[in-house]
């Protein structure tokens, strides 16, 4: 976990309005998620994601990748488990909350409200956040 960024979220919470302007929970990120982050910061892997584990409340690594072609991101989404995906390009750093509508309600209502304890402990650079709820919203093209 990077130092302090918990703390400067809650601090940001409560500037914020507290729960009222938006809920965040932080949950725990397991080792083997830290070490797949880390790996993403120093280039070695390419694509990391990360769930929700409902039964202990932690953020787990899920699956990654050290060169994933873009047209091959959509095949390694489920279809009913919501995700976070962080993607490396060059020196820009995105992080996908993909969640499938498909999802148990429980695991989206979770999914949401970590998805800022997520995204503070992905690296040192804030990831550029985007949302998606089915595969074809990751549809990349070239630029």
């Amino acid at each position: 976990m990077v130092p302090g960024t918990l703390q400067a979220l809650e601090e940001s919470r409560a500037a914020a309005g507290g729960a009222q302007a938006g809920v965040a929970v932080a949950f725990r990120m397991k080792p083997e998620g830290r070490d797949a982050l880390t790996a993403l910061a120093k280039g070695e892997k390419s694509w990391v994601s990360l769930s929700v584990n409902t039964d202990d409340e932690t953020i787990e690594f899920v699956d990654g990748f050290a060169d994933l072609a873009a047209d091959q991101w959509p095949s390694k989404l489920p279809d009913d488990k919501p995700l976070y995906v962080f993607i490396k390009t060059g020196d820009s750093l995105s992080m996908v909350y993909y969640c499938p509508d498909t999802a148990p309600i429980k695991q989206k209502m979770l999914g949401s409200t970590v998805k800022a304890s997520a995204q503070a402990q992905a690296a040192a650079r804030e990831p550029r956040p985007v949302t998606a709820s089915d595969r074809l919203s990751l549809t990349v093209r070239p630029t």
